[in-house]
């Protein structure tokens, strides 16, 4: 119950290049290749990858269609107006889900605001924005008030996300719900 069974494949340059080992005290599953661990399945039936997943491409070992990168997690808005001041903000949330080099952002909040000009922004999202020729287009609602869309967008080479009403300025004191996916590096 607390050992490991073992499949070797040796050759005669390393006995043991190739293995497939039963962990039981952890109930997990390794495969080796290279004589190194390749992949994992966890007692929860999760498989892990060290080097990615290739997709797409039958069995060939393509670098272009691996998904090598996933996160997800919070991150706390830093919230801006073109000009004028944010004097308060509650309710303030982010979101990110970061898969190979695309993420997604969800950002909210109330804000209080004097003099809101022509747009707010959010300054610190959790990657930096690598985007050729432009923008990257995203959405968002102004709940609670006027109810308007919001036209949402990051500039390449950016950790900031602007956000503007589509049918003209902003007005003050707006509550806010926003989401865009741009790529990063």
């Amino acid at each position: 119950t607390n050992g490991t069974g073992n499949i070797y494949f040796g050759d005669s340059g390393d006995n043991d290049i190739g293995r497939i080992q039963y962990s039981h005290d952890s109930n997990l599953m390794y495969f080796t290749t290279n004589a190194t661990e390749a992949m994992r399945i966890h007692s929860n039936q999760v498989i892990a990858s060290t080097a990615g997943i290739a997709l797409g491409v039958g069995n060939a070992n393509t670098a272009s269609n691996v998904l090598d990168d996933y996160e997800e997690g919070t991150f706390t808005p830093t919230w801006g107006v073109q000009s004028g001041t944010v004097n308060s903000v509650s309710s303030n949330y982010g979101y990110y889900t970061k898969i190979g080099n695309l993420c997604t952002v969800f950002v909210g909040a109330v804000l209080t605001t004097t003099n809101p000009a022509t747009f707010y922004k959010v300054t610190n999202l959790p990657f930096q924005a690598n985007i050729t020729n432009g923008d990257c287009i995203g959405s968002g609602y102004e709940f609670g008030q006027t109810g308007t869309l919001q036209l949402v967008w990051v500039n390449d080479n950016s950790t900031q996300l602007m956000t503007k009403k589509y049918d003209g300025n902003m007005i003050a004191n707006p509550y806010l719900r926003l989401q865009c996916a741009y790529r990063t590096d």
